[in-house]
């Protein structure tokens, strides 16, 4: 089985332009605009190929179009983190399934609604989360906050894959 070649290279987030975030991230499949950058895309890497089958008989299962994006986080430790968002990029198809996929070491993943806490899901190794209908999005924001301290030194590498489906342009 051939390599498929990705991006270049994984590349770090600023958010509105200025905020660096402290992770890599990758993106495969079409390029989308996050925070006033461009995210290129490339394609499907062969190991990742399992994992997208499996998500899309998933998406198939729950009456959802196949996943055409995936977006893979690279945590390096406890520091590394996501703050408080939305997945609401106009590629993505509105009210569209979005499905997680956790690798490594374990870290929150914190819903709010208007700001305040909602719950706190414990993210382990080959946990698996599925964000869907049509209020998610527009009502909640989620996050994987930061572990401070020697504690967030401590942890180890997580790695996290999103499958996305995106709007369909000609």
């Amino acid at each position: 089985m051939g390599t498929r070649k990705g991006p270049s290279q994984a590349h770090p987030i600023h958010l509105w332009q200025k905020v660096h975030v402290p992770r890599i991230s990758c993106n495969y499949g079409s390029a989308y605009v996050h925070s006033g950058e461009r995210h290129e895309g490339g394609e499907c890497p062969d190991v990742l190929l399992p994992l997208k089958v499996w998500a899309n008989r998933y998406a198939e299962r729950m009456g959802e179009q196949p996943f055409d994006n995936i977006v893979l986080n690279l945590y390096d430790s406890g520091r590394d983190y996501i703050s408080r968002h939305k997945d609401d990029e106009p590629q993505i198809r509105p009210g569209s399934c979005i499905l997680s996929v956790s690798f490594g070491e374990p870290r929150t993943f914190r819903l709010r609604n208007n700001g305040a806490i909602v719950l706190d899901v414990p993210m382990n190794d080959g946990c698996v989360l599925v964000m869907h209908g049509p209020m998610f999005q527009s009502t909640l924001t989620h996050e994987v906050p930061k572990v401070s301290g020697a504690k967030g030194a401590a942890l180890g590498r997580r790695i996290n894959v999103t499958f996305r489906q995106f709007v369909k342009t000609p």
